[in-house]
Parts: structure tokens; sequence; C-alpha cells
């Protein structure tokens, strides 16, 4: 084949988003051209093993992580970073949770809680609506990496 035109075609084929269709006059010279089919091919499986996780473990300490944070930003400062603490999410849900149960039980003993029942239960329903995206809008960047995860596929056993 023409060199230049394989240069032609896997110039228009890099071009191609992912998942692109292939036109026509590519699939046709990928079909007939054993050199740049052979480079598609290499360039597929490169992008496959570069795309999947790190199987390597590396073990990271505070000192690893403030070092590189160094190196990236020398501004930066480790007491600048508030921790990250479940204790009061919990201990709020909890609290929600005795109050909802209280409350039933009021509106199921007293007669006169019945006029405040529907006022109560529109509280408690958009005190439980704030409370989740306020949840998810602080942990924003877990939720995130989970979707990230968990959206790529595992790393491939070798044989």
């Amino acid at each position: 084949m023409n060199p230049k035109r394989c240069e032609e075609i896997i110039d228009t084929y890099l071009m191609l988003d992912k998942h692109e269709r292939l036109p026509v006059s590519v699939c046709i010279h990928l079909l007939t051209c054993k050199k740049c089919r052979t480079q598609v091919r290499m360039m597929t499986q490169a992008e496959e093993k570069l795309s999947s996780p790190l199987s390597i473990q590396l073990p990271f300490s505070d000192l690893k992580l403030c070092s590189i944070m160094k190196s990236v930003d020398p501004a930066f400062d480790i007491k600048s970073i508030c921790p990250v603490s479940m204790h009061k999410w919990v201990i709020t849900g909890i609290f929600m949770i005795v109050a909802i149960i209280v409350f039933e039980i009021l509106d199921y003993l007293l007669p006169s809680a019945k006029v405040i029942s529907l006022s109560i239960h529109l509280v408690f329903g958009i005190s439980i609506v704030f409370y989740c995206i306020l949840f998810i809008a602080c942990n924003l960047e877990f939720f995130v990496k989970m979707m990230q995860t968990s959206a790529k596929p595992g790393p491939k056993k070798q044989n």
C-alpha cells in the first residue's frame, strides 16, 4: 500500500472520537492493509491498558501524601485540611429518627395531635430531603469517586 495513504488513514482514525463510527474509506483500508490494521489494534490495546486501574498497591502515609502535595503546590499547608468526620451526620440522623418515632407515638396517643399531624409530617419530610441533599453536597467528592470506580471494569486476569 501507499505509505502516504496509510498515514492519512491513521490520522483520520486518530481524529475520530471514542466509539465514533468509522468512515467507509477507513474501514475498507483497514480491511485491506495489514500494517494499518495492526497499528490500530496495538493502539486500542495500549488505550485499554492505560485506562485500566493501577493493580499495584502502593502504601501511602500522611508524610508521603504531604510531600506529594508540597511538590505540586508549594503553598500547601497540612493544617488547612479539615478532617472529615461523620459523627455530626450520624448524630443528626439518629436525632431525626428518634424525633419521628416520638411524634408518631404522640400522634397515636393524643387525639389533639391529629390537628398538627400533617404539618409535622411535612416538616419531617422536608427535613429528611434537606438532610440527604446536604449530606451528598458535603461529601460529593466521595460519591463521584465511588461512581467512577464502580463504572470502570476491574483488571483483567491474564492466563
